[in-house]
């Protein structure tokens, strides 16, 4: 996850020293990321289901209501994932672009301030959208306190596995829909900081040619 969004979040911030040109090559980079990323998820459960037969499968169903609770969970949890996708794309574009422009604007620092901000900034977006699975799971009548909520949301979101609690039967599959989205996001926030590093040294590698060839 972390090698394919380096390429396409790198090449968005390398084209423009000036962070003019990060967010439209960005998202149209991201968008191919998290597209491509679906397909590959769609096929892998798609062989699944073949290798385990799929009519069988269907019919293994009890009733109409677990085929409906797979679907209304399908529902609940992709609107979710689009909004979580949304706040993970605002915030990484706007920590670039931040990034670029104070770095470029006091670089007697090396970017270390701007890389200071852009990494808390990127940590609060990750713990907002682990509140709105909170909120949700909380709103869905799953839990009675919102420290529960949020504790199960974490653990999903970081696809720790804990075990320790778990939803009832009607809303077990958003868990592994919010482990998902996590790892989708974690990925990307990992790369745009694996990014910045790297423009951060070659930066500073730049300074130290031109100060030797004024010395020389």
């Amino acid at each position: 996850m972390l090698i394919p969004a380096l390429i396409l979040l790198g090449p968005a911030i390398e084209d423009s020293v000036s962070g003019r040109s990060v967010l439209a090559g960005a998202a149209i980079r991201t968008c191919l990321f998290v597209s491509i990323a679906f397909y590959a998820w769609g096929m892998v459960v798609a062989r699944t289901l073949a290798g385990r037969k799929v009519e069988g499968a269907i019919l293994s169903m009890s009733n109409r209501g677990e085929r409906l609770m797979i679907i209304t969970n399908f529902l609940v949890g992709l609107p979710v994932m689009l909004l979580c996708l949304a706040l993970q794309a605002s915030v990484t574009f706007w920590c670039v672009r931040y990034y670029i422009r104070q770095a470029n604007r006091v670089p007697s620092d090396y970017g270390i301030r701007p890389l200071l901000v852009t990494m808390v900034a990127m940590m609060f977006g990750t713990l907002l959208q682990v509140v709105v699975w909170g909120c949700l799971f909380l709103w869905l009548d799953e839990f009675t306190e919102l420290y529960e909520a949020v504790y199960h949301s974490t653990v999903n979101f970081a696809s720790l596995g804990y075990g320790d609690i778990v939803m009832s039967k009607p809303w077990k599959m958003l868990g592994p829909l919010e482990a998902i989205n996590g790892v989708m996001m974690l990925g990307m926030s990992a790369a745009a900081l694996v990014t910045i590093l790297q423009q951060m040294i070659r930066s500073q590698q730049d300074d130290l040619v031109q100060k030797r060839g004024h010395q020389s």
